[in-house]
């Protein structure tokens, strides 16, 4: 006697199609602002999203690094690879050093 196997009845489940776009946060300073990014995207394009969010120019200047923040760990870093964006992402601009370069420096002098 012969014994055939028959395939698996059960059909297997489709893979979820990726998503088309994702809503993510962009920080200058204190100011977040949330935006839709559409996907596949570019440094460029998320670069873009700060300027016409945030009506942002960095001028003369080089265009400050995009960093992300670790959901885990809350640790930012230079966001160098795409593939990192998720639903719910940080991003923020590394411009701490110009806003300290650009405030007032005030003495306060007590009377004693």
């Amino acid at each position: 006697m012969r014994v055939i196997a028959t395939p698996d009845a059960t059909p297997t489940p489709a893979a979820p199609a990726p998503p088309t776009s994702l809503s993510v946060f962009l920080q200058i300073g204190r100011q977040v602002k949330k935006t839709t990014i559409e996907l596949p995207t570019s440094l460029s394009n998320i670069k873009l999203s700060f300027m016409e969010r945030f009506e942002y120019d960095p001028g003369k200047e080089d265009f400050p690094e995009v960093y992300i923040r670790d959901p885990r760990t809350g640790v930012q870093f230079e966001l160098e690879d795409i593939d990192d964006l998720r639903e719910g992402t940080v991003l923020s601009l590394n411009i701490e050093r110009e806003f300290s370069l650009h405030r007032p420096f005030i003495l306060l002098m007590s009377s004693s």
